[in-house]
């Protein structure tokens, strides 16, 4: 009986198998279609920096920043906690449940110590401040709650929960609540408001409020001089609920002082190519009855693209006089190195680094809801999501390393290890140096049975 044949069969199937595991990379892609990634600018700011944050915004759009105030603070930390209480998401709050403190923002504020009721609340449900300012400001509603005229001063805090996180933004009117907390209401002839203060006794002479929430501001544009994400997605309530995901929305809001506006045409131009697909939002066509007269914004169907620059026009008449606004606005990068990914791309990254891979939507439903990765067996692997069409990667693993991952919309793209880490190469290694043992350790072995079968 030849037990050689076997025996050498099964030796140099051991040693075949040992080798791929080793192999580790997959040379089945196409190196033309090999990107590099783009590189990010942005800036870190701390969690108690976020005004400042929300700040820039506003001054460009040529308001003023926000000054800080702690009642508004302390009502926003509460709204917060009561919020992840109960992963409650609005802007009320019911009675009887643990950590209510009112059950609308301006009674949140009054317990707080904040004497006017003129107060807007705004609130994002993210991971950070930054990308809850970031979404705040795409949201058109809320948008234009950060913009208002009649406020300048605000307060903000956040409850969070590896399930569960709630930033909470409070504005007011620094020169009513001084009015209010005052408590003496005006007197004389003329017209006056009651339930302005937090002490309705308290009436307050309609110039005198006037007086106080006026701006001289003629108009407020955004997106302006602060970059923005180039991309929008749900908003409570939907302004464009026939789209899961747009560009940022471009709006501009006139002072209600002025009378007559009457919208004629709004335009947006990537370079010299004007951008076709656009929905248009006014009083009239906004489903959700928010948008006042002086209010309006334009929609793209199809996503800005990063780091890109795009120009505004806005044409409109005012008391029958013809006039047009325009200017300039820029999109920012994401946070770390990225790549802006099709199907059938593939990614060259180095070991150990952050990268974010934006799936550009092929069309204004095209939202990331689900994603499937595979790898080598022997590459380390991060993978999650971390914005709106946007998923985050780090490997570890030895050049030439690939994983896949495939999209809920069908897209499948490659990412490549461009270079080896430090630590897979130890770890690559060892696991040689152990495999190189056991596999030498069955062929003695099989030697050993053979001449045994031989004698």
């Amino acid at each position: 009986m030849n037990t050689q044949k076997p025996a050498l069969k099964l030796k140099f199937g051991l040693i075949g198998v040992w080798l791929v595991l080793l192999a580790g990379c997959d040379s089945s892609y196409d190196p033309t279609r090999l990107k590099e990634a783009s590189q990010p600018e942005f800036s870190y700011i701390s969690d108690s920096d976020a005004l400042s944050y929300l700040n820039d915004y506003r001054r460009g759009s040529g308001l003023f920043g926000l000054k800080f105030n702690e009642s508004l603070s302390l009502a926003s930390k509460n709204h917060a906690e009561y919020s992840l209480a109960h992963n409650h998401m609005g802007h009320d709050e019911s009675s009887g449940l643990a950590k209510f403190t009112g059950s609308t923002p301006s009674e949140r504020a009054k317990t707080a110590g904040y004497s006017s009721m003129h107060v807007l609340e705004n609130i994002a449900y993210k991971s950070d401040f930054i990308t809850s300012i970031d979404g705040l400001f795409s949201a058109i509603y809320h948008r234009f709650a950060f913009l208002n005229l009649s406020v300048n001063e605000a307060g903000f805090d956040a409850a969070t929960s590896d399930k569960f996180s709630a930033y909470v933004f409070l504005m007011g009117n620094s020169e009513l609540n001084s009015f209010c907390k005052r408590g003496v209401s005006d007197n004389g002839s003329g017209r006056f408001y009651t339930n302005v203060c937090g002490d309705k006794n308290v009436k307050i002479k309609d110039s005198r409020l006037e007086g106080f929430l006026k701006s001289t501001k003629q108009h407020v544009k955004f997106p302006d001089k602060v970059p923005v994400m180039p991309y929008f997605s749900g908003e409570i309530p939907d302004p464009f609920p026939e789209c899961k995901i747009t560009a940022n929305p471009v709006s501009i809001e006139f002072n209600e002082s002025l009378k007559d506006i009457k919208f004629v045409n709004f335009e947006i131009y990537k370079g010299e190519e004007k951008l076709r697909n656009l929905k248009i939002l006014d009083q009239k066509s906004d489903i959700n009855r928010k948008f006042s007269s002086h209010q309006f914004a334009a929609f793209s169907r199809e996503v800005f693209s990063f780091n890109t620059d795009y120009t505004a026009v806005f044409s409109y008449t005012q008391e029958n006089e013809p006039k047009q606004i325009k200017w300039n606005f820029k999109t920012k990068t994401l946070k770390f190195p990225y790549f802006e990914a099709n199907d059938g791309d593939v990614l060259s990254v180095k070991p150990d680094m952050i990268y974010e891979i934006f799936f550009r939507p092929k069309d204004c439903n095209d939202l990331l809801t689900s994603y499937s990765y595979n790898s080598s067996a022997l590459l380390n692997s991060e993978v999650k999501q971390s914005g709106t069409n946007t998923l985050s990667v780090k490997l570890s693993g030895m050049q030439g390393d690939m994983l896949t991952i495939k999209t809920s919309g069908g897209d499948e793209v490659k990412v490549r290890l461009s270079a080896s880490s430090p630590k897979a190469q130890k770890e690559r290694k060892e696991y040689i140096i152990k495999s190189a043992l056991m596999v030498l350790g069955v062929i003695i072995v099989f030697i050993i049975i053979g001449r045994t079968l031989r004698r």
